[in-house]
């Protein structure tokens, strides 16, 4: 099964059960969507699970890139979560990038693009922007990207935030270029507990067409996840937090 047609629109279901509910039948083709929330949420776990159900379930192949586990740490959670990952991998419907944040640069994203086009890839995952936000001004080179094209001549301002605003603008020129991949791509990020924002950058909820949150809190004595859309652009709506449970096999609503 391909993904479906809701309302005129082509929607990529992420084939947790009763999740694409949540939006209308699914997120809309091409989007480019952030999931946000702490360690231990199951960010990963969703995102992985996206790509695999895409590859088993409906015909589409699909990209992890992970900027913080090796490829052979990423298929082996996959695996032992009974995802089938390493099935997937080797008849070529899943495929496994691992890279230093470091090594993310402008050519990177063009030889990605080269790849998704090549092997037809309609899903993706960048895990996580909180990781290469941290060596992101590397990306533009440093005469395109200095000083001098922030501020101008009469400028006082402190470096912490020249330097938060090189992250930002180099933040968004990776997902600028990443758009033009024609994915649908799945962006995992930290909240920034300090500034309120859904991302240690504070400019990828903003760019992106959704937001989905992973909520980990205490409630009554015990600790309680929630999953909450957001935003989502072209698409209606539930803005309700969704309890949900982590389990061999998966993301779980309850």
């Amino acid at each position: 099964m391909l993904g479906s047609k809701k309302n005129g629109m082509k929607r990529v279901k992420s084939g947790i059960k009763d999740f694409d509910k949540l939006l209308n039948g699914g997120i809309p083709d091409k989007s480019l969507v952030l999931l946000s929330g702490g360690p231990g949420v199951g960010k990963s776990i969703f995102a992985l699970e996206f790509c695999t159900n895409g590859a088993k379930l409906y015909r589409e192949k699909a990209l992890y890139i992970s900027l913080e586990q090796s490829e052979k740490c990423v298929i082996q959670q996959g695996t032992q979560l009974g995802f089938g990952a390493s099935t997937l991998e080797k008849k070529g419907v899943l495929k496994v990038i691992a890279k230093r944040p470091s090594e993310i640069s402008s050519e990177f994203i063009t030889e990605t693009g080269k790849i998704i086009k090549k092997h037809n890839i309609k899903r993706v995952v960048i895990d996580s922007l909180t990781a290469l936000s941290i060596s992101s001004p590397a990306f533009k080179e440093l005469g395109s990207m200095g000083v001098a094209n922030l501020l101008s001549d009469s400028t006082v301002i402190s470096p912490p935030v020249v330097g938060d605003t090189m992250i930002k603008l180099a933040i968004y020129d990776i997902l600028y270029d990443i758009r033009s991949w024609n994915t649908t791509t799945l962006l995992i990020s930290q909240p920034e507990e300090e500034s309120g924002t859904l991302s240690r950058d504070g400019v990828s909820e903003f760019f992106s067409d959704g937001v989905i949150q992973f909520i980990f809190e205490p409630i009554g004595g015990e600790y309680s996840r929630h999953i909450v859309i957001r935003k989502m652009r072209m698409t209606k709506i539930s803005d309700e937090p969704q309890p949900y449970l982590i389990e061999k096999g998966g993301i779980k609503l309850v």
